[in-house]
């Protein structure tokens, strides 16, 4: 196969199906899942890796405290550096921010553990769903640094119902 029949074939599989290119010494292809794998080597991703509630204190069957636990861990690659105040976990009892946990630089497998503790009890009516969201400054997505650059915006939020906070009280 001459070197123009190559490069033609290799701009339509690059179009298709990956990533391709030459150099000097010929040309190769890179298989999407190939290119994801090289692209997770490139990451930071602070992540909500847990939401979950505990009873704390165990009143009668229905009522006592429970305890809101978050775990934000960087799950990418690469170590997540930033200077302080840029980025927040904050927790959510329904629409209100009842707890928050300001984290800089999170190493790679690292976590920052934010809890909350309140009263409750499974017969009331209205009980409120917790939600976890790890918030940044406006100035992270536009600094000239990349090491404060979360790749995974995705992972970013997590849910606690109700009726999944009942759930460790056995109801």
């Amino acid at each position: 196969m001459s070197i123009s029949s190559k490069i033609r074939l290799l701009v339509i599989v690059a179009l298709t199906t990956g990533l391709a290119g030459c150099v000097e010494s010929g040309c190769y292809y890179i298989p999407p899942d190939v290119q994801e794998s090289l692209e997770k080597l490139r990451t930071r991703d602070p992540a909500v890796q847990t939401l979950r509630a505990a009873v704390i204190r165990s009143d009668s069957a229905t009522t006592g405290r429970i305890q809101i636990t978050a775990i934000i861990t960087n799950i990418g690659a690469l170590d997540y550096e930033s200077d302080a105040g840029l980025q927040t976990i904050v927790l959510y009892e329904g629409t209100t921010a009842v707890a928050q946990q300001d984290f800089e630089d999170l190493a790679v497998n690292a976590s920052v553990l934010l809890t909350y503790d309140r009263d409750w009890d499974t017969m009331a009516t209205g009980l409120p769903d917790f939600r976890v969201v790890i918030e940044y400054d406006a100035s992270v997505a536009t600094d000239a640094s990349d090491t404060n650059d979360d790749t995974n915006l995705e992972d970013n939020e997590r849910t606690l119902t109700a009726t999944q906070v009942n759930a460790a009280f056995g109801s």
